[in-house]
């Protein structure tokens, strides 16, 4: 039985499950994120003419991190 102000050991486990698909919703968005970034690279590598190795040599030296594509 919780005391006044103090959640139940149920509404901590309700709390944490809510976090935990938030913080997989956000790495799954992350993820989609750099998909996105990956496919608008080659295109404008290939619109640009560039090779495969160029390309590959950009997405070395380019590719964000994931704290870049949270915006810190």
């Amino acid at each position: 039985m919780a005391t006044a102000g103090r959640p139940t050991r149920n509404e901590i486990d309700q709390a944490m499950q809510v976090r935990h698909v938030h913080d997989v919703g956000r790495i799954l968005l992350d993820l989609r994120m750099f998909q996105l970034y990956q496919i608008k690279m080659a295109q404008a590598c290939r619109d640009l003419g560039f090779g495969k190795d160029e390309f590959e040599n950009l997405q070395e030296r380019r590719a964000p991190t994931r704290l870049h594509l949270q915006g810190k």
